[in-house]
């Protein structure tokens, strides 16, 4: 459902600052309560509502699912008080760049600035500026909190705090005079996370920098104690055992602090956890360690700036599309073979593992999985089959639009700094569990020797990409899914890669000899970027200051323009990503990064680095176009036959047809019954499909929304799969509850095959 509260009249006197500004027929609250749930919500989700300001009216939109986070958890009583505001195009687009702040009346921003300032009256409440993340900025989101009122002071005999209330005790910020940074860091608790145990004590402890002081090898990254991480474990998975590895690295909020801390054996007796000076950004004095994300390997694909930085240093082309036909290869046969089917659901990501507060690693393609793996076969299931072409569509057309080519000698792991001191300069440990290809099952781990390629994304210049060699450490042995680099050297590698750190960075470390750049054109000079100063505010800082910064950044973020015009530029040149027009572009590119913490914005690129016509693979139909040669261009063309040549996406999902197969004997006593439920299904499902802009079950079930889709509501497309494939595990889970409780049984019970479908009979009976 879509709420139109302010049509955006252009005439100025209606849009008077006197003026009240919300439509007065929309007189009911938003229902805050969703049949999805019922009466059991899951744990550390809420339901917040949100709201698009356009140029011209605000759009409220039903509450969605949301991880919680430290503030929202702690103010969970008046979860209703939040609001996440997204400034948008009409379309649900990000806003367009290239506009003119011209009068108050006349921008487009204008009206958008307006509401970010005074705030937004609905449903009888005040909707106001809280704060905003550095992840939302980006996307040009915030939190909106309705104050509250002189007639409602207290709820539940609980007194209703004010937004300056919420943002004190979120901790201490009056020594940050940027009004960037102090934005980030009041933003730092906004993000989702798990809370988990309470820690007492702690130590502080100093950084570990280069000998003349300008790096720090430890940016971001303290340690924790085998007895600590165990007991974050069992708070993260109830199932934990003593006898499973634990995790090496946490990516956390504590306290005041970010980033990262890894595994230590040899720690102090006295103390459990030890974070770095670098990590501690406020003073607050909130004690619960809170837990974003836990070490794990993640599957590695290609992209667009990647391979132009790949050809840049000279890896043969055929061993770029190498990867290309491998991939293209078992796409073909995903939906006509099982065994290709299951490779591709594990070796390409598509089960969710492994995330915390990800609850779709319960659900969507896991029950394509189950299927698969309980013996079903395509000829018995259409519903198995519609979801393996929905994925196929989806993965062909991610090739398509972002070059994202699988490679399986390859990872993506955090990083962490070596706490022995036993890596020199150049090399790294990386240790990462893997699996049988042919039963699935996970095998020992596996130490990488020898050269790798080490980088993050995004990656511009050419520098960025590392060859390191790995080494067998046995003192780090402990350590798995993830890449540990050394504490000693002229610059940490982090540093040169993209200017990265500790943080909670990942690297995508490639082991296959095929990507790794020849002798002669590995390792060139990595950029050494110098940020300019700050913006110093004089006088203490306000919340008017934040919503200013906001507002500027909205009309100041041109980092995709330079990396756009990077790839574009790069394309042409015979010296890719070497040109000078590139190599002019970089710089601007770390600027545009650095806006959200530093204020100053990055100038717009010269005249020369603006490219006039762009490659036949990039689709800008509406400028100037020529045929492109490079490496992206050979992925483009390939793909493209493949989809238009074995029409592929043009075979209709089937119509999941009731089978003899499915059916049990006496099923005819329960068919008023499963018709009542599948209606039900079907209401709760199509209320999923419009909201995130998806037309089939097979496409919302795989968790794809469409690309581009204005219903996604300005969402990034991750984030709407994301969101899109937590409500379908809790929707999955609500159906299938109901189904076993007629026997007795938990919701956990495994898919079942025709083979084992007459055991059903026995229960019921």
């Amino acid at each position: 459902m879509e709420y139109d509260i302010y049509d955006g009249s252009s005439s100025e006197d209606e849009f008077d600052k006197s003026k009240p500004h919300f439509v007065e027929n929309i007189n009911h609250r938003v229902v805050f309560n969703d049949p999805l749930y019922g009466n059991e919500f899951p744990d550390d989700f809420i339901m917040i509502s949100r709201a698009f300001i356009t140029p011209t009216r605000i759009c409220v939109f039903p509450p969605e699912i949301e991880g919680l986070n430290r503030v929202t958890r702690h103010y969970h009583k008046f979860c209703d008080r939040f609001l996440r505001i997204i400034c948008s195009e009409e379309d649900f687009s990000k806003i367009y760049k290239e506009f003119k702040e011209d009068t108050i009346y006349e921008s487009p921003i204008a009206r958008i600035r307006y509401f970010i300032k005074e705030g937004i009256r609905f449903c009888g409440r005040h909707y106001q500026y809280l704060a905003h993340s550095s992840s939302q900025l980006r996307e040009s989101s915030c939190w909106f909190y309705a104050e509250p009122s002189d007639t409602e002071l207290t709820y539940k005999n609980s007194p209703i705090p004010t937004g300056d209330i919420i943002r004190k005790w979120m901790g201490t910020f009056d020594d940050i005079n940027v009004v960037a940074k102090y934005a980030a860091r009041i933003g730092q608790s906004f993000g989702t996370t798990k809370s988990t145990v309470t820690v007492e004590k702690f130590e502080i402890i100093d950084d570990i920098y280069t000998k003349d002081r300008r790096y720090c090898f430890s940016d971001g990254v303290g340690r924790i104690s085998s007895s600590l991480a165990m007991k974050i474990a069992k708070k993260l998975d109830p199932k934990f055992s003593n006898e499973m590895p634990l995790p090496s690295a946490f990516q956390i909020r504590f306290a005041g602090a970010k980033g990262m801390v890894s595994l230590c054996h040899n720690m102090s007796s006295l103390c459990d956890l030890e974070l770095r000076k670098s990590q501690i950004k406020f003073e607050t004095y909130h004690n619960t360690m809170e837990v974003m994300k836990t070490s794990s390997c993640m599957p590695f694909f290609l992209n667009r700036p990647l391979i132009m930085l790949l050809e840049t240093l000279k890896v043969p082309r055929s061993n770029v599309l190498h990867f290309l036909d491998i991939m293209l290869e078992k796409l073909k046969m995903m939906a006509i073979n099982e065994s290709v089917a299951k490779t591709v659901l594990l070796r390409y990501g598509c089960l969710g593992k492994g995330a915390i507060n990800d609850s779709a690693a319960n659900a969507p393609m896991n029950v394509a999985w189950d299927l698969l793996q309980n013996g079903w076969r395509f000829c018995e299931c259409d519903h198995l089959r519609n979801l393996m072409k929905a994925l196929q569509t989806d993965m062909l057309q991610s090739i398509k639009k972002k070059a994202r080519v699988f490679v399986q000698d390859a990872v993506v792991l955090f990083g962490i700094m070596d706490e022995t001191g036993f890596l020199n300069d150049g090399e790294v440990f990386v240790q990462f569990k893997q699996q049988d290809p042919d039963t699935f099952e996970f095998m020992e781990s596996k130490i990488l020797k020898g050269d790798v390629l080490v980088g993050r994304n995004p990656s511009l210049h050419p520098g960025d990409l590392r060859v390191l060699k790995a080494v067998d450490i046995p003192e780090m042995h402990h350590i798995i899914d993830c890449v540990v680099f050394p504490s000693n050297g002229i610059r940490p590698h982090p540093s040169q890669m993209s200017g990265g750190d500790l943080d909670g960075d990942i690297f995508f470390i490639i082991f296959d000899e095929k990507l790794i750049p020849p002798y002669h054109t590995r390792n060139p000079p990595a950029m050494d970027y110098i940020a300019p100063p700050p913006k110093i505010k004089v006088g203490p800082i306000t919340v008017e200051d934040m919503k200013d910064f906001f507002v500027d950044y909205l009309i100041n973020d041109i980092l995709g323009m330079i990396c756009t015009y990077h790839l574009v530029i790069g394309d042409e040149s015979q010296l890719k990503a070497n040109c000078s027009e590139c190599l002019r572009l970089v710089p601007l590119a770390s600027q545009a990064v650095d806006f959200a913490k530093t204020g100053l914005k990055a100038p717009m690129p010269p005249k020369e680095c603006i490219p006039k016509k762009y490659p036949h693979w990039f689709e800008k139909r509406d400028k100037g176009s020529y045929t492109s040669t490079s490496y992206l261009a050979d992925i483009y063309d390939n793909v493209l036959e493949v989809i238009e040549n074995d029409a592929i996406n043009s075979n209709p999902l089937d119509k999941s047809r009731i089978r003899h197969i499915h059916l049990i004997p006496g099923f005819e006593k329960y068919v008023e019954e499963s018709e009542i439920n599948l209606k039900a299904y079907l209401y709760d499902l199509n209320l999923l499909m419009n909201q995130f802009g998806v037309f089939d079950e097979a496409s919302c079930m795989c968790g794809r929304a469409e690309p581009g889709n204005r219903l996604l509501r300005g969402r990034r497309n991750g984030e709407a799969n994301k969101h899109m494939d937590q409500q379908l595990s809790f929707l999955r889970k609500k159906y299938r509850t109901w189904f076993f409780e007629e026997f007795g049984q938990d919701n956990n019970m495994p898919v079942i095959t025709f083979r084992e479908n007459l055991e059903i009979e026995k229960l019921r009976k």
